[in-house]
């Protein structure tokens, strides 16, 4: 071999060594770019992401929650008025413990209004309860007697009480000097269950 035959052949091996180290440094290179996105900026790309994700649901929440909150305000001023209205409908209805009490309150108010308007009680009879779907219901059979003027006073005295009675049924005989004859059924509402011993 001569001697421009080794330099040739080392020529080549020259050059293929450089292509091999520059082919190796573009590998690497890449390698190494690969390496840096994958281990750094794909996960920071997915915590941001998340991250965005987390801020969106976290805003929605609070966005609910300020619609919860003035909607408690709302609530609670409905509840308040809902507790009003059953106390003022309670102090309407009779809350004793048992029919006969509730019968006699009232009776007694009955008497009360009567002699206040100048009508004679000639009789009255406790009707026996009948239950109801919140309680008893309660009557009083009463007959009166009065100047014409004074028992239309009582039926609207009656009509007009703080206690819910009904009127549920009456006759009314005209008799002398203006004088009338009524036969007359009140009844009541006794409460009983929870909303009695809430209010007792």
């Amino acid at each position: 071999m001569e001697f421009n035959e080794i330099i040739s052949i080392g020529h080549r091996r020259l050059n293929f060594q450089d292509s091999n180290t520059s082919l190796v440094r573009w590998c690497l290179l890449i390698t190494l770019v690969l390496l840096v996105w994958v281990w750094v900026f794909e996960p920071l790309q997915n915590w941001r992401g998340a991250l965005k994700s987390q801020v969106s649901q976290n805003a929605e929440k609070a966005a609910r929650l300020l619609t919860l909150k003035e909607d408690a305000q709302s609530w609670a001023e409905a509840e308040r008025n809902a507790k009003s209205a059953l106390s003022n409908s309670l102090n309407q209805l009779f809350i004793q413990s048992s029919d006969t009490a509730a019968q006699a309150e009232m009776q007694s108010f009955l008497q009360r209004i009567s002699t206040a308007r100048k009508v004679r009680v000639e009789s009255q009879k406790f009707i026996p309860s009948e239950k109801e779907e919140v309680g008893s219901k309660l009557a009083i059979a009463m007959d009166l007697r009065g100047k014409l003027v004074d028992v239309l006073y009582l039926l609207d005295d009656i009509s007009r009480a703080k206690k819910l009675l009904q009127i549920q049924r009456w006759s009314m005989r005209l008799e002398k000097d203006q004088t009338v004859f009524l036969q007359i059924v009140v009844a009541g509402l006794r409460v009983t269950g929870q909303e009695a011993n809430n209010e007792s």
